[in-house]
């Protein structure tokens, strides 16, 4: 993960080419992940790679 700004960058690599993976979100890291947000779900790229950017609404936010 990068921080530019008020900008989350994230990467990641190891996934099943073209897999989906998808991104949860919570203010709360106590709660089960049942209960988290899926903020994002997408593919992984040909070599099992993902990135996403993200700026939190949220003072407090984590991810998954």
């Amino acid at each position: 993960m990068i921080v530019s700004g008020t900008n989350l960058l994230f990467s990641g690599s190891g996934g099943l080419a073209n897999g989906t993976y998808s991104v949860l979100s919570s203010t709360n890291v106590a709660l089960p992940i049942t209960d988290w947000l899926a903020i994002l779900t997408n593919q992984f790229d040909c070599g099992g790679n993902f990135s996403f950017t993200n700026s939190p609404s949220q003072p407090q936010t984590f991810f998954l």
